[in-house]
């Protein structure tokens, strides 16, 4: 993994909510507006965390037809981890921490 794509994984990673949109997500794919309840901040902001980390391709996102009664046949943008890319960045973490030690 080239050193740039190490630190913006880093970066990616700092954040309180960053990391808990990561853990929201590992639990299950959600759309914006369960994953704001579930994470606990506003959508603007919410939306901006989701880009950062999709950016880096830790998160990807695709618009799916939403079943639930009150959004039946519309579209909705569903948000989930990148399980490999994740791996990936646990594994130059741990590297990275190794060569520190």
């Amino acid at each position: 993994m080239a050193r740039t794509d190490f630190i913006a994984l880093a970066h990616a990673l700092v954040h309180e909510n960053r990391l808990k949109i990561v853990e929201s997500l590992l639990k299950k794919p959600q759309h914006i507006s369960a994953l704001a309840n579930t994470v606990g901040i506003d959508r603007a902001t919410l939306c901006y965390h989701l880009n950062l980390l999709e950016k880096v391709r830790l998160v990807d996102s695709e618009y799916i037809i939403l079943e639930q009664p009150h959004s039946k046949g519309k579209a909705g943008r569903i948000y989930k981890v990148n399980n490999e890319r994740l791996q990936e960045a646990i594994k130059a973490i741990t590297a990275e921490m190794s060569t520190l030690a």
